[in-house]
């Protein structure tokens, strides 16, 4: 006689979902696909930390680009990669993470996660493998780290940095003369020269920055009272259909609202517009925080529609 464990657990790693799913309810579906719900937020994620992990409290806020590059972390050998791969647009509004207090707290267990930074590029880079498509990349314009939910409150993962490793970069940048990040160059210098000293003279919290990846023993999961959710919420949906006419309407008022707003060229191709972190109904939208499908969902909307 066996024993499933996982009946007895409050949550579930990607390749248990797709085992309870083709097990108890017929439903063919594979981890890339568990990670494109996340991705389109229709499943929230959580993740199940097996070891104590630094963490510390944070608030978000709509800020300039420039602010998030004045952080410390900003110019770690990690973060690199996004200054070369994205445009540097100073004054371009940002949801950026914001410590509340120094205080470093140790997690463990079961946390609910915000589908941002870390867990949104670990989900979409998941789904692209499953599908054959390149890795996105890490955007500049996206909350750095992983930020979890406790009620009110939110946390930022942290994880230990080169400090050292990472200044030698920054001044071997400032040497290859990079005009255009010389005045940001030197502003890092000053600040990991600071915090070397910091952690060299034993004060190693300094050394702790918003993590770049899933930290060491750390499991994305999905709660399953969140699966159970979906699967019924899919089930009603399927017992209950809108009539051809009335789903014409629907898209013909979201086409017209978004002509108004945006005007017809982008009604015609929403897709970009929402896709793509600076395009200009994704912006709107996550300056209000307010959800928004896929802009291959919303292009699925509005195809064929009667006049």
């Amino acid at each position: 006689m066996s024993v499933d464990i996982s009946a007895y657990r409050e949550w579930l790693s990607y390749s248990e979902i797709v085992t309870l799913l083709a097990d108890k309810h017929g439903i063919e579906i594979s981890i890339g696909d568990i990670a494109r719900l996340v991705a389109d937020e229709a499943i929230s994620p959580s993740i199940y930390f097996q070891t104590p992990t630094p963490a510390r409290k944070v608030s978000l806020k709509t800020v300039p680009l420039s602010v998030a590059l004045d952080d410390p972390d900003a110019l770690i050998k990690a973060n690199l990669e996004m200054l070369n791969s994205d445009a540097v647009m100073p004054e371009t509004l940002i949801q950026h993470a914001i410590p509340i207090n120094n205080e470093i707290v140790r997690i463990d267990g079961l946390w609910d996660a915000m589908f941002c930074g870390v867990i949104k590029h670990f989900n979409e880079c998941l789904y692209s493998q499953g599908v054959g498509l390149n890795e996105p990349l890490r955007s500049l314009y996206g909350v750095r780290g992983i930020v979890l939910i406790k009620g009110n409150d939110l946390y930022q993962i942290l994880s230990p940095v080169d400090i050292g490793e990472s200044l030698k970069i920054v001044e071997a940048m400032k040497l290859a003369h990079a005009d255009r990040l010389n005045p940001l160059v030197d502003k890092h210098i000053a600040q990991l020269t600071h915090l070397l000293n910091l952690v060299n003279n034993g004060d190693y919290a300094h050394q702790l920055m918003p993590c770049t990846r899933l930290p060491s023993g750390a499991l994305p999961v999905i709660k399953r009272a969140n699966i159970l959710k979906l699967i019924n919420k899919n089930s009603c949906k399927a017992d209950k259909k809108e009539s051809p006419k009335t789903i014409n309407a629907m898209a013909q008022y979201i086409y017209g609202l978004t002509c108004v707003k945006y005007g017809k060229d982008i009604a015609d191709n929403p897709r970009s517009h929402i896709d793509n972190p600076r395009g200009e109904i994704k912006t709107d939208f996550d300056l209000l925080k307010l959800p928004l499908p896929s802009g291959n969902t919303v292009s699925s909307w509005l195809k064929n529609i009667d006049s």
